[in-house]
C-alpha cells in the first residue's frame, strides 16, 4: 500500500468514517465481538488489573464486551472523559447513568476520581485509520497523543491497544513528532503486533 499523505488524511478519515457508517448493525457486532473475544483471550488483558476502553460513537468498532468482562473479572474498569483539550480516565460501572459531552459521546455523568494514564495498565484506543506499523489515524483533536505522550521511548506505562474493523488499515502512514504509536491493533481478523513484519 502506498504511503498515506498529510494532506489526504482528512479525506481518508471522511471515506473511513462513512464506511464504517454504512455496516449494517448485524455485521458491526459480529465484528465487535470478535475483536472483543481477542482482546478478552489475550496476554496483555490476563496480566492487566486496571484496563480501560472507550464507549462506541458513530461506527466505531464497540468495546463494551471488554469492559462488562474485566468488570466480572473484578478489574479496575475506565473510561475517557473529555475536560477542555484532555482526556481523563474515570471509573466505569454496567449501570452507570450516562450523558452526552460536547461532541455527542457517552461519558459517566458523575465522574470518580480519574486514575493518572500511567497508571493504567492496557488502553482500548478508538482509530479511524491504522498501518501495519501500528500507527494510528484518530479523529483529529490528538486527546490520545496528549494523554499518552509519556509512553514514547519507554517500556513503562500501559498496553495501548488500537481495535479496528479490518478496512480501516492503509498503506504507511507517516507520522507527525506528536504521534504515539500503538502497541498492537486488533481487528476481526487477527492481531497486528508494532514491530513486526510479515
Amino acid at each position: 500500500m502506498p504511503t498515506v499523505a498529510v494532506n489526504s488524511i482528512q479525506t481518508l478519515r471522511q471515506q473511513i468514517k462513512q464506511r464504517r457508517r454504512s455496516l449494517d448493525e448485524d455485521q458491526h457486532l459480529h465484528w465487535s465481538q470478535a475483536i472483543c473475544r481477542r482482546v478478552l483471550q489475550s496476554s496483555d488483558y490476563a496480566i492487566a488489573s486496571r484496563v480501560a476502553a472507550y464507549l462506541p460513537f458513530r461506527g466505531e468498532v464497540d468495546p463494551r464486551a471488554v469492559l462488562h468482562g474485566a468488570h466480572s473479572d473484578d478489574k479496575s474498569v475506565f473510561v475517557p472523559v473529555v475536560n477542555d483539550n484532555n482526556i481523563a480516565f474515570v471509573p466505569w460501572e454496567p449501570d452507570c447513568p450516562l450523558v452526552k459531552n460536547r461532541y455527542g459521546i457517552d461519558e459517566p455523568a458523575t465522574e470518580g476520581t480519574a486514575l493518572p494514564a500511567g497508571e493504567l495498565d492496557l488502553v482500548l484506543c478508538p482509530l479511524v485509520a491504522f498501518d501495519r506499523q501500528c500507527n494510528r489515524i484518530g479523529m483529529g483533536a490528538g486527546f490520545y497523543d496528549r494523554a499518552f505522550h509519556f509512553v514514547r521511548g519507554t517500556v513503562k506505562g500501559p498496553r495501548l491497544l488500537g481495535v479496528a474493523f479490518g478496512f480501516q488499515e492503509v498503506g504507511d502512514i507517516d507520522p507527525q513528532p506528536w504521534d504515539i504509536p500503538l502497541h498492537a491493533v486488533v481487528t476481526e481478523a487477527e492481531w497486528i503486533q508494532a514491530g513486526t513484519t510479515d
